[in-house]
């Protein structure tokens, strides 16, 4: 009760203030013991000795390390992406340069790398509450900016999703079961409920490949519901990503290439999100000025047990020319010769892959 308020180590008795003290002193007062904070109630609180806990005083940074140490480490040894939870206030982190601010605010869950973790430990803040370290799970997190990437090698780095264009992520944070997908815009993302179809994983594109996250789609079947998949070669998918009105429909070149089409002369496709085996349960077909993924089992939208050519044709080397429909599903075949019964005109094929000629 004879100190001042602040924070001290308690060396064999005896307490050694965290500001007034020097930095080699410190450090031989710190080891093995413990830090306690005195308030101006005279109450003094022993500061847990969780892993990656800090504190930040008289210019000197004192952090718990991944052995339950306490250490000194200096402002720039922490990176862009890493913090430490603030001891004096666990809703707040340390972040390069020594700089506290809050983890997360309302409403809001952000994840960060924990500093001397070897990447292998995140921060989670939540809802403006207290932070606290969690175990990491091959996947993509929400921080301040840009997004967390972690590998199936409990590994971790911050990348920049620094693009006018949105992007969109698997969620992994513990809200996904809400949100079950990041859409990231200029740096910043926001944790989304999902529109029923599919999306372009950008965790699978560009620099974010060599995580190889999943598929280079995004199949959701709910507001709630995503998983990744590969692309299926001459398949359609009804695009849900921010250009779909303008590009309605994800087309694939093979399993793991796939883009934006706005479609083609012919309507109908086969929804890639729906194969069970070799076969397809639902078709996509434009209605109007727009396009609709349905069951083809007694649909109400005129697809009967017939042929079809494929919307997803656009020039040579596709194979998949010819839908067919039977028996409450649809399948890709190969042939030289069907009859469209769309409208009766007759498709002659010359080569199974290449060249197609329409008869009325």
């Amino acid at each position: 009760k004879d100190q001042s308020d602040g924070f001290y180590f308690v060396n064999n008795g005896n307490p050694v203030n965290v500001n007034t003290n020097s930095s080699s002193t410190l450090k031989e007062s710190m080891k093995g013991n413990t830090l306690i904070k005195k308030s101006s109630n005279n109450t003094c609180t022993v500061i847990t000795n969780n892993n990656f806990i800090g504190l930040y005083k008289n210019w000197n940074l004192f952090m718990i390390n991944r052995r339950g140490n306490w250490v000194i480490e200096e402002c720039y040894d922490i990176y862009d992406g890493y913090a430490i939870i603030n001891a004096e206030n666990r809703k707040q982190i340390i972040i390069e340069s020594c700089k506290i601010v809050n983890g997360s605010e309302e409403g809001q869950e952000l994840y960060y790398i924990a500093h001397y973790s070897s990447g292998e430990t995140l921060i989670r803040c939540n809802n403006n509450e207290d932070c606290a370290t969690t175990n990491i799970k091959t996947g993509y997190y929400n921080t301040k900016e840009g997004i967390l990437s972690c590998s199936r090698d409990n590994w971790c780095e911050r990348l920049d999703v620094d693009s006018s264009t949105p992007k969109y992520f698997l969620n992994n944070g513990s809200n996904k079961s809400t949100y079950p997908l990041l859409r990231c815009i200029n740096n910043k993302c926001t944790p989304v409920k999902a529109s029923v179809g599919t999306y372009i994983n950008s965790g699978y594109i560009g620099y974010f490949y060599y995580n190889d996250v999943g598929g280079i789609l995004i199949n959701c079947s709910s507001s709630s519901t995503c998983e990744t998949a590969l692309g299926i070669k001459d398949a359609g998918y009804l695009n849900q990503g921010d250009n779909k009105d303008k590009t309605p429909i994800i087309l694939c070149n093979d399993s793991k290439n796939c883009y934006e089409s706005n479609g083609s002369q012919y309507n109908i496709y086969v929804d890639g999100s729906s194969i069970n085996g070799s076969n397809f349960t639902k078709i996509i077909k434009k209605i109007d000025n727009s396009f609709v993924s349905f069951n083809f089992a007694n649909n109400s939208y005129s697809v009967n047990n017939r042929y079809y050519l494929n919307g997803a044709i656009k020039g040579d080397g596709y194979e998949h020319v010819i839908i067919e429909c039977t028996n409450g599903s649809c399948r890709f075949i190969e042939a030289n010769f069907y009859r469209r019964y769309e409208n009766g005109d007759i498709i002659q094929m010359n080569d199974i892959k290449t060249e197609i000629n329409i008869f009325t």
